[in-house]
């Protein structure tokens, strides 16, 4: 019997991303593709790491093992469910090209994953490929936080207590302490505003006070200290016999760069 012409092999070459796909969630391509490999993005537009399988009857890292997917043979997805949403929690912050106040809502989901010892978090958007704004390399849910990348605390500054004593007929002073709720923040400021009325009227002085203060003040002839102080004596504002009133607020810029503000104080 005559040789049989061996076929052209055609060369075969391993193709490496620095990012992982994006597919439909209905894509027979993911019973090929591991976990670190793919995102998967439903009829909704929202896009997010959901595939924790490998191949059908596969463990998962390429060898033999037990199968990973449900009774049809297919790959496990892990999917958030409506009833895991736990709380809402409405940010307020200051857009800085238009000096508006605008609100991000925060929602804090129960890690009700199958595999939660290793998944820490679930990390969902609105999906726009045309979006710059959109890294899927940051759409990941197993990296563990470690005391060099702690999970952020939102800052939540409680109300300052102010305390007001007048020196002679003009001299004016007032003073408060830190607030606590400081959370993840990058800077923290105190914004105080004195004006002829406790309902407003007229602004005579306004500024800011800086974050950690040098040391305790004494205000006016009260006997006691703050670590804050405004005062016509120090310039804050001029002396005078008139009534003055001053309300004041904290204001902490957050280490995701937005600005979150406690109620101001009760004019005193």
């Amino acid at each position: 019997m005559a040789k049989q012409p061996i076929p052209n092999r055609i060369p075969t070459k391993k193709v490496t991303r620095d990012l992982p796909l994006i597919l439909d969630s209905n894509s027979r391509d993911l019973l090929w593709l591991r976990a670190d490999e793919v995102i998967v993005k439903d009829s909704s537009g929202y896009a997010y790491s959901r595939y924790i399988g490998g191949p059908a009857g596969d463990s998962g890292d390429g060898g033999s093992g037990d199968n990973d997917g449900g009774d049809d043979g297919l790959p496990e997805v892990d999917t958030v469910d409506m009833t895991d949403i736990e709380s809402l929690t409405f940010e307020e912050y200051v857009d800085p090209s238009t000096k508006i106040t605008k609100y991000n809502c925060m929602i804090k989901i129960r890690n009700s994953s199958k595999s939660a010892a290793s998944v820490v978090g679930v990390d969902a958007r609105v999906y726009d490929s045309a979006s710059a704004s959109y890294v899927a390399a940051n759409n990941t849910t197993t990296s563990t936080p470690t005391n060099n990348s702690p999970e952020f605390v939102t800052p939540t500054p409680s109300v300052p207590s102010v305390i007001f004593d007048r020196t002679g007929t003009t001299g004016v002073s007032w003073g408060w302490n830190d607030v606590s709720g400081f959370g993840s923040y990058s800077n923290i400021e105190y914004e105080w505003i004195i004006s002829t009325s406790s309902s407003g009227g007229t602004i005579i002085s306004q500024g800011t006070k800086s974050y950690p203060s040098a040391s305790y003040y004494g205000i006016g002839d009260s006997g006691k200290t703050r670590q804050y102080k405004i005062s016509s004596s120090q310039g804050d504002t001029p002396p005078s016999s008139s009534a003055r009133w001053l309300k004041v607020r904290a204001v902490v810029t957050g280490t995701n760069n937005k600005k979150y503000y406690s109620s101001y104080s009760t004019p005193i």
